[in-house]
């Protein structure tokens, strides 16, 4: 009798386990790539719109010899000054005798003399303004006049004088430079009066407009000076014991 060939072992289990994780292994892999591939096609891009152009809209002024106020608000409202303290140092405000920077604000000050009604002024030595608008805050400490110079002119010997009083009157005057002769331009008008007075006065032209506290008062029209030197000043009169004494602040200065 012929002897029986061996038997073949076929695979074990363990092997055969391997060979099928191996495959489920790389079957899953490949459906996970085609997952993401499918899905990154599938993405809708996203695309953001541009920002919307802003206009802005910039108001025009209101016509000044018609409507003053509307133009007053519009310029200090809508408008930088060109100068806003009273330390720029393109002013040249003198700082001597009766004259003297307060912190950054201004004081003008001046000693009284029996009989007669000093008048102390302190100019802004390096301007020379044709047309433009000039505010300042003004405070009477000791005195019952007070107020703005504008277009002091020395080649003319003359300026006018924009003169506010303790009683809540005010008048305007053309003036020479020595303050000799006055000529009253507006007579004497009234203000509701504050403690701290806000005082501006708009040139231009021969058209002078006069403001108190952002109201306005009175136009006029004069041709004595058309430019020069802004200043302040200050009375005093026989009676102000200790001097008269006025400060200035919040001035500003715009150009038109």
């Amino acid at each position: 009798m012929l002897p029986q060939p061996p038997l073949r072992k076929g695979p074990s289990s363990k092997i055969i386990m391997l060979l099928v994780a191996l495959v489920l292994l790389i079957s899953g892999s490949t459906i996970f790539a085609y997952l993401t591939l499918s899905n990154d096609h599938a993405k809708t891009p996203v695309v953001t719109a541009p920002p919307k152009a802003t206009m802005i809209i910039t108001p025009s002024a209101p016509d000044l010899h018609t409507d003053p106020s509307g133009f007053y608000t519009w310029l200090t409202s809508r408008q930088t000054a060109n100068v806003q303290s009273f330390t720029d140092p393109t002013l040249g405000w003198e700082t001597s005798g009766n004259c003297a920077f307060v912190n950054r604000d201004y004081q003008v000050s001046a000693q009284p003399s029996p009989g007669v009604v000093i008048l102390a002024s302190c100019l802004a030595t390096k301007t020379n303004y044709i047309d433009f608008a000039f505010q300042v805050d003004m405070t009477m400490s000791r005195s019952e006049t007070a107020g703005l110079i504008f277009r002091s002119n020395s080649v003319l010997n003359a300026d006018y004088l924009f003169e506010v009083n303790s009683n809540a009157t005010y008048f305007l005057n053309a003036s020479t430079l020595s303050l000799s002769s006055q000529t009253s331009i507006i007579p004497s008008g009234s203000f509701p009066g504050q403690t701290t007075n806000t005082v501006t006065v708009i040139a231009r032209g021969h058209d002078i407009y006069l403001f108190i506290n952002r109201h306005f008062l009175m136009q006029t029209s004069d041709a004595t000076t058309s430019s020069g030197q802004i200043g302040l000043f200050v009375d005093a009169q026989p009676s102000d014991q200790g001097g008269a004494i006025a400060n200035f602040s919040n001035l500003k200065i715009w150009t038109l």
